[in-house]
């Protein structure tokens, strides 16, 4: 009995080590404005707040942009309506022109590089 119990706690140091050890998903970032020209090609929920800060940051765009609850419910012209894709990482996003937009001393404000 006492070897059962032995060889289960080295499988459960084991299966633990092997966990700890895989790698992490990373979180995806939030691209605005590297949307393709195709139609429905952003992603999910785009919000009147950060309608607003895109539209105060970039003067004189985004002027026909609405909120969107869903994935493909944008329709894409560049600099007039909002949408965002998932991107690896911010350098990513910047490399392809886009922005983020973020949440800084409790207002959102856009970054970019």
């Amino acid at each position: 009995m006492n070897k059962t119990l032995l060889a289960a706690a080295a499988a459960g140091f084991a299966l633990s080590a092997q966990t700890d050890a895989a790698p992490k998903k990373s979180k995806k970032v939030e691209c605005f404005g590297v949307t393709s020209q195709q139609a429905g090609s952003g992603a999910c929920s785009v919000k009147q707040p950060q309608i607003d800060a895109a539209r105060s940051h970039f003067q004189g765009q985004y002027t026909n942009a609405v909120e969107v609850e869903c994935k493909g419910n944008n329709s894409c012209k560049a600099g007039v309506h909002l949408a965002w894709v998932p991107k690896k990482s911010k350098a990513d996003c910047f490399e392809e022109k886009g922005f983020l937009i973020e949440k800084k001393d409790g207002k959102l404000q856009i970054v970019e590089k």
